[in-house]
C-alpha cells in the first residue's frame, strides 16, 4: 500500500460546498463520499482512474477543505487528459449537485461514515 504522504491529487470539486451553504467539514465530507459511492450515475471514468475525498488546500493559503482528488499514480494517462478529466469531473459533479439540491445530497449522505478526520488523516499518516 502507498504510503499517503507519497500521495499525488488532481482536484476535482474545487468550489464545494457551493457558496452560502456553511456546510460544515464533516457533512462536506459524507456528500464528497456519497457521490463517490454513485459516480458510475454521474460521469463515466477511464479505466484505471481512481478517486478519493481529499483535503485541498491552494498554496497554503487558508484553511484546508474536503474535495475530491484524482489519484496521480502510475496508471494514470497523460497528466493534461487527467487535468481535462478533473475539470470534466467537476462539472458533471455540479451539474449532480445543482439538480437535486444541496439539501437532498446532506441528506442522502446521512448515512456516510467517513469524518474529516479520518480525510486529514489519511494525508498525514
Amino acid at each position: 500500500m502507498t504510503d499517503p504522504k507519497d500521495k499525488g491529487y488532481y482536484p476535482v470539486c474545487q468550489d464545494f460546498p457551493p457558496r452560502g451553504s456553511r456546510l460544515s467539514n464533516d457533512v462536506c465530507v459524507r456528500c464528497l463520499r456519497y457521490i463517490l459511492r454513485y459516480i458510475d450515475h454521474i460521469a463515466t471514468l477511464p479505466k484505471g482512474i481512481e478517486l478519493e475525498v481529499v483535503s485541498l488546500q491552494w498554496h497554503h493559503l487558508g484553511q484546508p477543505y474536503p474535495s475530491i482528488g484524482i489519484l496521480a499514480n502510475e496508471a494514470s494517462d497523460a497528466e493534461r487528459d487527467i487535468m481535462q478529466l478533473s475539470d470534466e469531473l467537476g462539472d458533471k459533479i455540479n451539474d449532480f449537485i445543482n439538480t437535486i439540491g444541496i439539501d437532498t445530497l446532506v441528506q442522502l449522505s446521512q448515512n456516510e461514515t467517513l469524518t474529516w478526520a479520518d480525510v486529514l488523516g489519511d494525508q498525514t499518516a
